[in-house]
């Protein structure tokens, strides 16, 4: 039976052994195992003969570094669709490294090599942004002519007009009504259904009322609120 020599302490390629692994001996002398302290941080059990013979350098790092320097291409330089390559960050232990990019709107942005070769990856992200907007509205292939329901109220989509909600959308009997006098609707004034269908939006259907009427209001006062009110939706009928 060989003496076992003590490697504790000893330094192989980037490992340093720690001490004897009784728990892996597979025998002794140079069959016996050192548990090792790769510089990466790794740890690895290795026999003497692995060690002092120089298979055994690393816990594995050294090898994958190898693997990836041989088959790396530089992308310095390259451009991808809207991106230009900056530089190469490498990935952490055991991840892959990745390329720094600056994309034409000026974004700094980080991707994968192999997503700059084979297309995957053309921008930032907002070369995907403008295609969705692109594809909004008339050019969406789901356009329905910008008319949505809503608790049985038909909504148009009219994104200038006046009276639009936040998201561009007129409730489409206010727009009727409104295209019949040839104004926007003004505060006060709403458009009822008079056969209570919400969606039956002729203009014979629809009948404008104003929540404007005074309460509590003196004689002199309420005669100037109808001359008002005559001047806005009845001029002709004040010579009567």
């Amino acid at each position: 039976m060989g003496k076992c020599i003590d490697l504790t302490g000893q330094k192989f390629g980037r490992l340093t052994v720690v001490e004897r692994d009784t728990s892996a001996d597979i025998g002794h002398g140079k069959h016996a195992k050192w548990k090792c302290i790769c510089e990466c941080g790794g740890e690895i059990s290795v026999s003497r003969q692995s060690l002092r013979s120089g298979y055994t350098k690393s816990c594995g790092c050294l090898n994958q570094e190898k693997r990836i320097s041989t088959r790396l291409i530089d992308e310095t330089g390259n451009r991808y669709g809207r991106l230009v390559v900056l530089w190469r960050e490498d990935g952490e232990k055991g991840k892959r490294g990745y390329w720094v990019c600056r994309c034409d709107c000026g974004k700094v942005t980080t991707v994968y090599g192999t997503s700059l070769r084979n297309g995957s990856t053309r921008s930032c992200g907002c070369l995907n942004d403008e295609m969705k907007r692109s594809r909004s509205g008339p050019n969406h292939p789901n356009w329905n002519g910008g008319t949505i329901e809503n608790e049985g109220y038909i909504l148009v989509l009219q994104p200038k007009y006046p009276n639009a909600n936040a998201k561009g959308y007129v409730l489409e009997h206010r727009l009727v009504m409104s295209q019949h006098l040839g104004r926007p609707l003004e505060e006060g004034e709403t458009v009822h259904h008079k056969n209570g269908i919400k969606y039956d939006n002729r203009i014979e259907n629809l009948e404008l009322r104003t929540s404007l009427h005074p309460e509590g209001q003196s004689v002199e006062d309420m005669i100037e609120f109808c001359i008002t009110y005559l001047k806005r939706y009845a001029p002709e009928r004040l010579q009567e």
